[in-house]
């Protein structure tokens, strides 16, 4: 019996706002997708749309060692949080619901 052909779950990112070089952006993370390892250069303020679970892999260097860190965010529908990064700081969302999360950042 042949496996069943596992579709590629890609992040889509749409800027929804733009005005005098401000970015307003919409991230959609399908169920089971992840944005990847990125380094942020500066805090950013997320909002969800759709609520749920997300979980936030955060990376560091500590006395020269990588520590892994992860936060599990409940997050409401509506209602968003500031993330606040530090210098050298990489982070990774994960969706590991079965819902689609759309969250806004600007």
């Amino acid at each position: 019996m042949a496996k069943a052909a596992r579709r590629e779950r890609k992040v889509k990112v749409i800027v929804i706002h733009k005005h005098k070089g401000k970015l307003i952006r919409a991230v959609v993370l399908p169920p089971g997708s992840s944005t990847g390892r990125h380094r942020e250069s500066k805090s950013y303020y997320l909002h969800s749309l759709t609520g749920g679970t997300l979980h936030v892999e955060v990376y560091r260097k500590v006395r020269g060692k990588e520590q892994k860190t992860v936060e599990v965010r409940k997050l409401k529908r509506l209602e968003g949080y500031q993330r606040n990064v530090g210098r050298g700081v990489e982070i990774n969302l994960k969706n590991k619901s079965r819902s689609y999360h759309v969250i806004t950042k600007g």
